[in-house]
């Protein structure tokens, strides 16, 4: 069985995130969350081989990262009229579809289509100004982080890591 670690790389990332929840105390909301990434052309470094050993480094063709799970989200000054810092976390379940990948440095060995599955973590930080009483905007830097294997086409079995930083535009109904 041919099998593998993957670390990914990438220059960008379109990154989107819907949530809904309650708050439970002033300031502290919980709830369910989808996390959507889609990666026009990651690469990938430190790759292994359990057969071949190290691989060079790889591009693929477009990738998908998408985690389920519950979320929590604490604003630091929820009384402020003006807005408040907040943090969020989420811990949820991690699905990963890679495109095919390709040796940068050329060549004829490449990697099939793959699907993986997992744990990823999701952490985040930012600031939304109160536009209304109930609506605030803001800006959340976002941090994803996903453990998992899966098979490619060929039926061979890889480990992967990935990690996903994103800046994100938020609306918030309160």
């Amino acid at each position: 069985m041919f099998g593998g670690r993957r670390y990914l790389g990438q220059n960008r990332a379109i990154s989107t995130e819907f949530a809904i929840g309650g708050s439970v105390s002033p300031g502290f909301v919980v709830g369910g969350a989808l996390f959507f990434n889609h990666l026009p052309a990651p690469s990938s470094t430190n790759a292994e081989s359990s057969t071949v050993g190290t691989l060079p480094e790889f591009d693929f063709d477009p990738t998908t990262l998408t985690v389920i799970g519950p979320f929590a989200d604490w604003y630091f000054d929820p009384t402020s009229t003006s807005g408040s810092w907040h943090a969020q976390a989420s811990v949820g379940y991690g699905l990963l579809s890679f495109g095919q990948g390709n040796p940068r440095s050329g060549g004829f060995l490449t990697v099939p289509d793959q699907k993986g599955s997992g744990l990823a973590t999701v952490l985040g930080g930012g600031y939304e100004w109160w536009v209304s009483g109930s609506w605030g905007i803001g800006v959340l830097g976002q941090l994803i982080v996903g453990w998992g294997s899966g098979e490619d086409t060929s039926n061979r079995t890889w480990k992967h890591r990935v990690l996903v930083p994103g800046l994100l535009f938020s609306a918030t109904m309160n």
